[in-house]
């Protein structure tokens, strides 16, 4: 049996974003989050020990070609 889909609303006005709010605007796996942020394609800041979060301008200047 398939699972349900839900459906999440991000506000697109936060100055930063989880790993996991970039994992679903971008349509991408954690994973796949982890090993960009790692090669530096996609810059975080490190908050804490194991915590990222993603400025809204990084973002915004990852997703522009």
């Amino acid at each position: 049996m398939p699972r349900a889909v839900k459906k999440v609303e991000i506000d697109m006005n936060k100055k930063a974003f989880s790993k996991t709010e970039v994992c679903l605007i971008i349509g991408v796996s954690m994973n796949t989050v982890d090993k960009m942020i790692k090669l530096g394609q996609l810059k975080a800041l490190k908050v804490g020990v194991k915590r990222y979060v993603i400025p809204s301008w990084c973002l915004d200047a990852f997703l522009k070609p």
